[in-house]
């Protein structure tokens, strides 16, 4: 006997509903338009009833059709972005849809992670933490990282996270060099050892975190003048953060 297998996001309650796999499909609208049926997304606390839409595709490419975490339907040429809902891989032809591959999910957020950097030597003074900045996003998940305030990451929503930085600092940076995490105003994982030979650190924690907390990389060295926390590429400075549960 065939089997027919269902994902498992369709089954509530015990039951099959099989209207749910009509949620967002895509459709051809005729000419360049794609049709994208009414659904229903959850991103973290909130569930959107969206209605149908139509998306406009380009001309002779390959388009691709993604949900935003509000369920507003979009196409590039380029490809799926990062944290969005795949709907469909589309080719048309110069007035016409050609195929139409559904690529649908339905899971709000592919990932809950975040790892960023910055691009210049930041300059920490002597006795006193100091919070890195980072203003290059390497991946971002989640939209933990805010490019007006980027001394920190936010948890977007309540959870279990795995946190870690790495820092590297330059030579002479005494007997005394620090580092540890602030998040959602408490310290955690701080760690202090002496500069000589090995200068890079890496920090790391596991932490329950709620929607809205800052995380922020604290770093403080005691040689008696500024020194800095060097650029290595891949390595320094980096924060990177994870959702586990």
């Amino acid at each position: 006997m065939a089997r027919t297998q269902v994902p498992s996001g369709q089954v509530k309650n015990y039951s099959i509903l099989i209207e749910d796999l009509r949620d967002f499909a895509p459709q051809d609208g005729g000419g360049l338009d794609l049709i994208v049926l009414a659904g229903r997304i959850r991103n973290d606390n909130t569930v959107t009833d969206k209605s149908q839409q139509t998306v406009s595709l380009t001309a002779s490419q390959t388009n691709y059709v993604e949900l935003n975490s509000s369920g507003v339907a979009s196409a590039n040429t380029t490809g799926f972005s990062s944290g969005s809902i795949p709907i469909a891989e589309i080719v048309t032809a110069s007035g016409s849809i050609s195929s139409i591959s559904d690529k649908r999910t339905w899971i709000s957020k592919l990932t809950y992670g975040a790892r960023v950097t910055h691009n210049s030597a930041q300059s920490v003074s002597s006795g006193a933490f100091f919070d890195l900045s980072f203003n290059t996003v390497i991946f971002d998940g989640g939209n933990f990282h805010d490019s007006g305030d980027p001394d920190h990451l936010t948890i977007p929503e309540d959870g279990i996270y795995f946190v870690v930085g790495n820092i590297q600092w330059e030579s002479g940076a005494g007997n005394d060099i620090r580092a540890r995490f602030r998040i959602g105003g408490l310290r955690y994982a701080q760690v202090a050892k002496a500069a000589t030979g090995d200068r890079q650190f890496q920090v790391s924690t596991l932490v329950k975190a709620s929607k809205g907390d800052a995380v922020e990389f604290e770093v403080a060295q005691l040689s008696g003048s500024s020194k800095d926390v060097e650029v290595v590429s891949g390595i320094s400075p980096t924060l990177a953060i994870a959702k586990v549960i």
